[in-house]
């Protein structure tokens, strides 16, 4: 810092003029007064100067230039002794001083370099971050726009350059599979581990018939696949139009509200299970519940309602709650109405899946 502070002041110091300027006040000095200590603190500022500003040679002749405005308007003979030997020492003095300034100047192109390399490092992992957190997003896909009978919006936003929300939707012939799962912890680790449930979902959901099973093969692969400090809230479901119906399994995700056509109350679908990747001996149970046209539901992480304000209090679910009761257009302004409830900057991912009925 302090050579950051002398260096900046000397590069844009207009050396050239005030220097010459220094000298005549250092002869006028030497031949009047001789004021010892002014003169050394000119010499000194001169030749720290010609150090920083100048390249060696330029530098030499300006120490022998403070010399011989000394000589000259001092009047001493450089041949006697104790003067000669007076005057080599200034010499040595002066030089010692050019030195520090040369250091100086050395010292903060130094420190320059190094700045502008951790700035270059800097944009190329910014950059790689970005290229990640593109294909991540490329592997959570969107939302299929064919759903028959269902108005299925989804809107996601990343506290980091990498997220570990997710989401998950597949139409299948029995219906409707959507999932969202949060992994604990942030950035590239729990990216990754989003990434490898998100591909393990679409490989599984063939092999089931409801979400409750669906969680339970996750369970198996993401235990043996993924470190052990790693988990996953989760909130599958299955919606079936035709019969009227979704059937859903809660592994320790925030309890989704429901709102039903015509009513102005809320329900919770709430679950007992743990969250996937705590207990290989957890099982995950199916619930069933009435899912007709008007109805309503919507689920979201915990970064939505751990927002924080801009006085430092959580967004808390009674907004969430409220925005969901007075709502009446799409699912999708319905999902980005609610992440923009969330400030930012944001400290965790905000995922928001909204679905009606037709």
């Amino acid at each position: 810092m302090p050579f950051t502070i002398i260096g900046n002041q000397l590069r844009h110091f207009p050396f050239y003029p005030v220097t010459l300027l220094g000298l005549a006040l250092v002869g006028w000095l030497d031949y009047s007064s001789g004021v010892e200590v002014t003169q050394s603190l000119l010499y000194g500022l001169i030749c720290l100067g010609a150090g920083y500003r100048l390249n060696s040679k330029q530098a030499t002749l300006m120490v022998l230039a403070c010399l011989g405005v000394h000589q000259a308007a001092s009047g001493i003979v450089l041949w006697q002794g104790p003067n000669k030997f007076q005057t080599v020492s200034e010499a040595l003095l002066l030089v010692v001083v050019t030195v520090l300034g040369a250091i100086l100047h050395h010292g903060e192109q130094s420190l320059e370099r190094s700045r502008n390399r951790v700035a270059e490092l800097h944009q190329q992992l910014r950059s790689h971050l970005e290229q990640a957190r593109q294909i991540q997003l490329d592997l959570l896909g969107t939302a299929p726009s064919d759903l028959e009978g269902l108005d299925l919006a989804i809107c996601y936003e990343v506290a980091v350059e990498l997220g570990g929300d997710l989401f998950f939707v597949k139409k299948l012939p029995r219906g409707v599979f959507f999932y969202v799962g949060d992994v604990s912890g942030k950035g590239p680790k729990a990216a990754i581990a989003a990434a490898c449930v998100r591909t393990l979902l679409e490989e599984l959901v063939a092999e089931v018939t409801s979400p409750g099973q669906l969680l339970s093969l996750l369970q198996q692969r993401f235990v043996r696949l993924l470190p052990g400090d790693l988990f996953v809230t989760s909130f599958c479901a299955l919606c079936q139009l035709q019969h009227n119906s979704l059937v859903y399994a809660n592994a320790g995700h925030d309890p989704p509200l429901m709102r039903r056509a015509g009513a102005s109350q809320l329900e919770e679908l709430t679950g007992t299970s743990l969250p996937v990747g705590v207990d290989v001996k957890e099982r995950f149970l199916d619930q069933q519940v009435f899912f007709g046209p008007g109805d309503r539901l919507l689920v979201y992480t915990d970064g939505l309602i751990d927002a924080r304000l801009a006085s430092g209090a959580r967004l808390g679910i009674q907004v969430v709650e409220d925005k969901l009761k007075q709502f009446t257009g799409t699912s999708l302004e319905l999902a980005r109405q609610l992440v923009a409830l969330a400030p930012e900057p944001r400290s965790d991912d905000v995922l928001v899946l909204a679905v009606a009925a037709l």
